[in-house]
């Protein structure tokens, strides 16, 4: 997927989320729509997501007031890091 639409490819197994940028009123909305926020700076927000979409995308950055740059995860990684990092 990430080679299809030019995304990068993050390893969520060596990757976490930025201290402090996860959101506790979020974490139904992580879960649901299968994405977790990585980084945050002056370009925008870096979201790890398994089947990114121009829907997603938009979305998030309507959601979050920024540019949002979408991230190929594996569905096992993603799991994985919504349970460690978004309860």
């Amino acid at each position: 997927v990430a080679q299809q639409q030019q995304l990068l490819l993050v390893d969520l197994t060596r990757t976490a989320p930025q201290p402090g940028l996860l959101q506790s009123n979020r974490f139904a909305d992580y879960h649901a729509r299968r994405y977790l926020p990585l980084q945050r700076d002056a370009s925008g927000l870096l979201v790890a997501c398994e089947s990114p979409s121009p829907a997603l995308q938009n979305a998030l950055a309507q959601e979050w007031g920024v540019p949002v740059q979408l991230a190929v995860a594996s569905s096992r990684d993603l799991s994985q890091a919504l349970q460690q990092h978004a309860g």
